[in-house]
């Protein structure tokens, strides 16, 4: 099974990479792709590689959430256990986390933890973000 993408994304040159912000006002981009070396990227540790940039060299940033279809309904994918083949599914909805057996995880939220296999399907949900720097 292969990792769902999460979190802060912008695209360079054209192509999409993880992004971290760096104290200095500067950006990380994150690859796994050892041709990315071409583009500046440096090796970080094995199968990671990483290029610094300001702000103004990303075409565009944005946050990518994981949802999925269980039994019809939509919910949020929270986490991943890549080894078990299951996912992480959130509701703030108590009658559906009820009907679906979810535990409750906070005061507002449940949790279930479901077989890959299990979703109707899952996709991404891209949301733009506004950065410093």
């Amino acid at each position: 099974m292969e990792k769902f993408r999460s979190g802060p994304h912008a695209v360079f040159r054209g192509r999409e990479f993880r992004l971290a912000a760096l104290e200095d006002g500067k950006f990380e981009l994150i690859s796994k792709v050892a041709n990315d070396i071409s583009l500046g990227f440096i090796k970080y540790s094995e199968g990671i590689y990483t290029k610094t940039v300001n702000k103004s060299e990303l075409e565009s940033v944005f946050s990518v959430d994981m949802m999925a279809s269980y039994h019809g309904f939509e919910f949020g994918i929270f986490g991943q256990d890549i080894d078990s083949g299951t996912v992480s599914l959130t509701t703030g909805n108590e009658k559906i986390a009820e009907r679906f057996g979810f535990d409750r995880a906070d005061k507002f939220y449940w949790e279930k933890w479901v077989p890959v296999s299990e979703l109707d399907r899952v996709w991404e949900v891209k949301s733009a973000l506004s950065l410093q720097g």
